[in-house]
């Protein structure tokens, strides 16, 4: 990766993260947004509501000047809903890609809430991973608003992550051959309990 390559990188990963540490209470539109996501019920075996999920931040990022495409499972249509690839075209063909999911462990409705104090929202898949997927739309809104990318950028979000995306994974292998970088937008936290997150698998 060349530095500019880095120094795109960074501005990405810097509007990212201003989004993920900026208290809730100021940022209405991001809780409306997520209120939104998370009122949908979005099982994985829901695949109307998996599908309602995509549509949703499919809109969200052809406003951004993304153009859509929409994989079917190649185990049928029963398999789950359809893979949401998103692309942005920068001068560089190599790719920034990041990666979320619109499912969830939870197959019927639930509240949405958030604590009195406004620092906790609470709701089916508010971490994993509707929350994540409103921190990286908001970091690009961010990011694209200041800057004119040279790398390409990918946006992609499985419908069946907690059931390993089965169908889908030769996608997602054929995506990181062609990215300079790869960020997930699932929150994990490290086995140390001390707060730190995980930044990097092997």
């Amino acid at each position: 990766m060349t530095n500019h390559q880095l120094g795109l990188s960074g501005l990405l990963l810097a509007s990212v993260a201003l989004v993920a540490c900026q208290p809730a209470w100021s940022m209405p539109p991001a809780v409306a947004r997520l209120e939104d996501l998370v009122r949908i019920p979005s099982g994985t075996a829901n695949i109307a509501g998996v599908d309602a999920v995509q549509e949703r931040v499919a809109n969200d990022l052809r406003k951004l000047g993304f153009t859509i495409q929409w994989i079917a499972n190649p185990r049928g249509e029963r398999a789950s809903g359809k893979l949401l690839v998103a692309t942005l075209r920068g001068t560089d063909a190599r790719f920034v890609t990041l990666v979320t999911h619109a499912d969830t462990v939870f197959e019927s409705p639930g509240k949405f809430e958030i604590s009195g104090d406004s620092k906790v929202a609470r709701g089916p898949g508010v971490i994993d991973a509707k929350g994540g997927t409103v921190v990286a739309l908001l970091g690009l809104e961010r990011f694209l608003a200041k800057t004119k990318p040279r790398l390409s950028i990918r946006f992609v979000s499985s419908p069946s992550e907690e059931t390993g995306s089965a169908g889908f994974l030769d996608d997602f292998r054929r995506f990181a051959r062609d990215s300079a970088m790869v960020l997930g937008f699932e929150p994990a936290l490290a086995p140390h309990g001390n707060g730190s997150s995980v930044i990097c698998k092997s």
